[in-house]
């Protein structure tokens, strides 16, 4: 019959070529590839839930040891430049660092450096671009003590969880891997992770 081509009508050869275009090969593809690709991301999610928090744990982990050592370069300088100093020495502690009131721990943010000019003696001039460090989200500003215990003068940074909850306990608890053994001590609490850190600067 005209038109056709043993059985079948040019119609429905057209139609079977379309069905079978290279393209629409291509776009199943695309398809499956991203099935996999979903699938794949749901994997992770389950097998490692919390992921994101971990992200953020290493992340304040980190802001915590750039600020602990920043801290520590800037009361190293105040001795070195400034090796004598202006004011009356303490009964106890190290005279070349600042002083800390009742020998407590004071804020970092409010330190004198002992040896500088009075018109310019904070430790955070700014005028050398130095500033006290920022509070972590979760944490206590750092703290800071100069005093003798036990006939040995110890000088020192803290910084504590607040709130105390665990995430924040695994922030210090990664903190401490970022410093050596002699350097710090842990305060812990009943989970056994630590809710305070302390960097020695002397002791």
């Amino acid at each position: 019959m005209p038109g056709s081509v043993g059985q079948f009508s040019e119609g429905e050869i057209m139609r079977s070529q379309q069905r079978m275009r290279p393209d629409a090969g291509v776009a199943w593809v695309y398809v499956i590839v991203v099935i996999l690709v979903m699938s794949l991301a749901v994997g992770v999610l389950v097998s490692n839930p919390g992921g994101a928090p971990n992200v953020m744990i290493g992340n304040s982990a980190t802001q915590l040891a750039a600020q602990a050592s920043a801290i520590r370069a800037q009361l190293n300088q105040c001795r070195l430049l400034y090796p004598t100093r202006t004011t009356a020495a303490p009964s106890q502690g190290d005279p070349l660092y600042p002083d800390a009131t009742n020998f407590s721990y004071v804020p970092v943010s409010g330190l004198i450096c002992p040896g500088a000019p009075s018109s310019n003696n904070s430790l955070w001039t700014a005028s050398d671009g130095s500033y006290a460090p920022a509070r972590v989200p979760g944490f206590t500003p750092w703290q800071y003590n100069n005093s003798t215990v036990s006939g040995a003068v110890t000088v020192s940074i803290m910084v504590q969880t607040s709130p105390d909850t665990q995430p924040n306990r695994k922030v210090l608890q990664m903190l401490t891997a970022k410093f050596g053994p002699g350097e710090f001590t842990t305060v812990k609490g009943s989970d056994g992770l630590p809710n305070t850190f302390i960097l020695y600067l002397e002791q």
